[in-house]
């Protein structure tokens, strides 16, 4: 699954000594993936801003924020290049959770990047003073946003705005594109990306490196009294600190950050994590550590099959226990099984990974309401299932479904293999695989390699997967693909050909008036229609309307007369798949009332004009602003319209309005006496 990246650290200085700290997130699929050290980006990153976050010290009165996006809907959904949400408004550091909100993210959906920092500018509206925005990616934006418009409108938002990305093992065409619109620096390694971001950061941001007390309570006192050896292990530096023994706490000096505590003594080691040490609280902890003389696991099964049933006996499980199956090899093929547990000593039945390899079963025990800790594991492995060895021309058949059938209940559905599809066209893919967390489907040019991949999915959202075609028409493939084994498990052949549409409207319409526009086309998420000048590029818009707000679509007509083009737009790739002319003509308002009347009076003005949507006829000051005016009546309504004058004598205008834009349309003078 090709997915991106993208982190963005905002800090505002108000004043001089205060500042807002503010975090961008994309939880997106690549950050599944390990750096050169084998250590998975996601939690590195999590971890590395915690670390930085917590040792800006309280009394540099800095405010903190959160936006993520990619994290509400899976890549499949047509939502996911909308998604974004302010996770927690800009607050001071001291009364923000957020912070450890970060540790839970899982990496998932699409990566509208430029839609984010577009967002982060209006976060910060009330914000002044410099600006230093860190972006810490690993590509570009998946939703084919307009980061340098982004990037430009932020700077022009905030003048002083100074920007530097920091990428994550980029290839050449991101990194140039990043070089173009600020400083970059490329990280591989955790510890390259820790030296990106302290270089960064500069010295734009308070750190308080002090080690500060910390103290960790254990209970009971006679499992305590067994470990000989506590030390705090840093997730982000490669560092540790010992910690002493008293009685059943753990006490010392430690600086702030992400840790993990180890145990050891005459009882297996213990490791209990994430450890969060921060500057502006105070960092005591207690855990009631479990008894691993009572736990243990026995695999009961014989030689399982993947995906298949497994029987795992135990005991010594406590209330809040919970089960894992891990693979060895692959971290991410992970079962979690809560809540399965009716008694201390029994046994239960799972559900294998799917991938044949080597595992290892784990009991989990609560050591508090937020962490737990290993107590037994076992390993065992899975053998393939016979219908893989069953069927050697394909693993996995995939079969896509009609677009007329779309939508239909899956037990209403007859499938049907489809030969040919439309560019960017949305289907519906039927699938039967192994349902490893990590497999997926995309599409790849006929005899591409292996690595070459368009518009994914992940195959663990749903055995129905909506899909879209790619951009350019050619011959495909459509492959199942288990990145874990490197190999395309299966294909089917897709021909790919450029999508039509229809447009129908009158061939004039006056300025303010309604136009009905029909239209038949592919109807793709996001296809929309405008009315734009002839001069207008390709892809740029004004006023429009989406294909899915119906049909025929009815516009207000431009404000300006003169010749336009009304265009069918792809949603997907901004191609104009139909365009036909429309000439705007001026329009004639005529308004009929007294030149003078008495203050106070009522008195009606007879009119003629387009009528159209929202406009009024007002009693406004004579040489006022459009939108300064006494009393008004919605042209609606109808003609006459009554008024009542003004109280005080003068000169005033009787004005046509468009409720389109606030335009006047056309006035005439009246006298107050």
């Amino acid at each position: 699954m090709l997915r991106r990246f993208f982190f963005a650290f905002v800090l505002l200085a108000a004043t001089s000594d205060a500042a807002t700290v503010h975090i961008v997130l994309d939880a997106s699929a690549t950050m599944r993936q390990p750096l050169a050290d084998r250590k998975e980006r996601m939690k590195m990153v999590s971890d590395l801003v915690i670390t930085m976050l917590s040792l800006i010290p309280p009394e540099a009165d800095i405010k903190f924020g959160v936006r993520v996006f990619g994290s509400s809907y899976p890549m499949t959904s047509p939502a996911t290049c909308h998604d974004t949400v302010l996770l927690h408004p800009i607050a001071p550091l001291q009364e923000n959770q957020s912070i450890e909100l970060l540790q839970s993210l899982t990496p998932g959906g699409g990566a509208p990047l430029a839609l984010a920092i577009e967002m982060a500018g209006h976060d910060l509206e009330e914000s002044d003073g410099p600006q230093l925005l860190i972006a810490i990616t690993d590509g570009d934006d998946s939703c084919g946003g307009d980061l340098e418009g982004a990037v430009e409108a932020l700077k022009e938002q905030f003048p002083e705005l100074r920007l530097h990305f920091i990428g994550i093992s980029l290839d050449d065409k991101t990194k140039k594109r990043f070089e173009a619109m600020a400083d970059t620096s490329t990280a591989i390694t955790s510890q390259s990306l820790v030296k990106a971001l302290i270089t960064a950061i500069g010295e734009d941001v308070p750190l308080a490196k002090d080690p500060r007390p910390v103290t960790i309570e254990l209970m009971p006192e006679n499992l305590v009294a067994r470990y000989e050896k506590a030390e705090l292990k840093s997730a982000v530096f490669a560092s540790s600190e010992v910690l002493e023994i008293t009685d059943s706490t753990l006490n010392g000096l430690v600086t702030s950050g992400v840790y993990t505590l180890l145990l050891s003594g005459e009882i297996p080691d213990l490791e209990i994590s994430p450890i969060i040490l921060r500057n502006d609280r105070d960092n005591t902890f207690t855990f009631t550590l479990p008894n691993f003389d009572d736990a243990t696991l026995k695999i009961i099964t014989e030689n399982p099959e993947s995906g298949g049933d497994i029987e795992i006996e135990y005991q010594g499980v406590s209330s809040g226990s919970f089960l894992t199956l891990v693979a060895r090899e692959f971290t991410a093929h992970t079962i979690h099984a809560p809540g399965l547990f009716d008694s201390e000593i029994g046994a239960i039945h799972l559900r294998t990974p799917p991938i044949p390899t080597y595992y290892e079963a784990r009991l989990h025990v609560p050591l508090n309401e937020t962490h737990n800790a290993i107590v037994a594991r076992t390993p065992f492995v899975t053998l393939p299932p016979s219908p893989w060895i069953e069927v050697p021309e394909g693993l996995i058949p995939i079969e896509v479904q009609s677009p007329t059938q779309k939508g239909a209940k899956k037990d209403e559905i007859e499938i049907s293999i489809i030969q040919t599809l439309e560019t960017n066209q949305g289907i519906e893919v039927i699938w039967k695989g192994p349902e490893a967390p990590r497999d997926f489907l995309g599409f790849a040019p006929a005899g591409a390699p292996p690595e070459t991949v368009l518009n994914p999915s992940f195959v663990s959202e749903s055995s129905i997967i909506d899909m879209w075609a790619p951009n350019d028409a050619c011959e495909y493939e459509l492959r199942y693909i288990s990145p874990d084994f490197g190999i395309i498990v299966d294909r089917l052949a897709i021909r790919v050909v450029e999508p039509e549409a229809v447009l129908e409207a009158p061939d004039t319409a006056v300025i303010g008036s309604k136009i009905s526009i029909r239209w038949i086309g592919p109807d793709a998420f996001t296809d929309y229609i405008t009315i734009v000048t002839p001069e207008t590029p390709d892809g740029e818009y004004s006023i429009w309307q989406t294909t899915e707000t119906g049909n025929p679509l009815l516009f207000s007509a431009p404000k300006q007369p003169g010749v336009y083009e009304i265009r069918y737009m792809s949603g997907h790739d901004k191609r104009v798949l139909d365009r036909i002319p429309i000439e705007i003509t001026g329009i004639m308002v005529e308004l009929h009332g007294p030149e003078t009347v008495k203050a106070g009076r009522r008195f009606s003005v007879h009119w003629k004009g387009p009528d159209a949507s929202g406009d009024f006829i007002v009693v406004a000051p004579e040489g006022a602003g459009p939108r300064h005016h006494l009393d008004f009546t919605f042209t609606s309504l109808g003609s006459p319209a009554s008024f009542a004058a003004p109280f005080r004598a003068g000169d005033f205008e009787i004005r046509y309005i468009s409720g389109a834009d606030g335009s006047v349309l056309g006035s005439v003078r009246l006298t107050v006496q």
